[in-house]
Formats: C-alpha cells, structure tokens, sequence
C-alpha cells in the first residue's frame, strides 16, 4: 500500500476490503521503431506499461505526466488521449 495516495490509504482501514473506485491512468510510450516500453513491476513482478492512481486536485494529463516521470524518468509532453 505504499504507493497508494494518502487519502486512498486513509479511507482503506474505514471501508476494509470492501471495493473503493479510482481513477487513473496508463501510459502507451512507442518508440520510432514501434516498439512498447514495458516496466516489471515491484509488488508482483508483472510487466505493463507505467501509470497509476489520480491525486486528489489532480487532472488526467498531469497525472499521466506524474506517473510516467515517477516510474520512467521520461517527460511526456503531448500526450494523446
């Protein structure tokens, strides 16, 4: 649960195990060859492409911007939704 956003985490313990919705975003980043850029992820070892859970006060694109920087180092400028 540790990087889950902190109003996330504040409402776990309150609602248990009982289904709480979010919105996020995942992030498709080809290269000039038509290649995918996949990262292994830390909590289970599955590959998938980066993104993640929208902060409160946050927009899609600055999310999606957020995430991608967070987890690749990369700087998305024009995304397309």
């Amino acid at each position: 649960m540790s990087n889950l956003p902190e109003y996330i985490k504040a409402i776990r313990p309150l609602v248990g195990h009982e289904r709480i919705m979010t919105i996020g975003t995942t992030c498709i980043i080809e290269n000039e060859k038509g290649e995918i850029l996949y990262q292994q992820r830390s909590d289970n070892g599955t590959w998938g492409c980066p993104g993640g859970v929208l902060d409160l006060g946050e927009t899609i694109d600055e999310c999606l911007k957020r995430e991608v920087f967070e987890e690749t180092r990369l700087t998305i400028k024009n995304p397309q939704f």
